[in-house]
């Protein structure tokens, strides 16, 4: 903590400098306790891999959600004339509710059991999003949204009395008068 701790505090892995320490020890370090005391690097970690777990648990949510089963429609409608589910105004504010609510959710999760049992993250191999998780997001849950949302949109117009190849094709109607 004092003048003489700064390079060692810089070479090091991770610089932990006190609050009561001088000015260049705490320049010189990368974390400074600000309560001088160590118990407080456990509680810092624990919030550290509690935040990198919420993130990939929002992320899971948004990526297929925000973009993937919500891309397939107008795919559909450019492809094979269905008409739209949603306005443009809907979509939006559906996002905004849907998104912004059950993100704020997954943010404020509690840790696991098992979140301080875990190896210490590798920051060269360990990756916020990486393969699996994005093959999970887009694959699994944004294929499966996609055909739940597209099944039950298909279910609407069949029950109440729209044969299905009414609302297919229908570009092929656009200009007769």
């Amino acid at each position: 903590d004092g003048t003489n701790d700064a390079l060692p505090l810089k070479y090091a892995h991770l610089g932990v400098a006190m609050q009561s320490g001088t000015d260049i020890s705490k320049d010189a370090g990368d974390m400074i306790l600000l309560d001088n005391n160590f118990s407080s690097i456990i509680r810092a970690i624990e919030t550290g891999r509690l935040v990198s777990d919420n993130l990939k648990k929002v992320a899971i949510h948004l990526l297929p959600g925000g973009s993937w089963s919500q891309i397939w429609p107008i795919f559909f409608n450019l492809w094979f004339g269905m008409p739209l589910a949603l306005s443009a105004f809907l979509a939006i504010t559906f996002c905004m509710i849907n998104d912004v609510f059950l993100s704020l959710a997954m943010a404020n999760e509690k840790p696991e059991r098992d979140i301080m049992a875990r190896p210490p993250s590798i920051r060269s191999k360990d990756r916020m999003l990486n393969l699996r998780l994005l093959f999970h997001a887009f694959m699994l849950a944004g294929n499966a949204a996609t055909f739940v949302g597209f099944f039950s949109y298909c279910y609407y117009w069949i029950d109440n009395g729209v044969p299905f190849y009414s609302f297919m094709f229908t570009f092929e109607h656009f200009g007769k008068d």
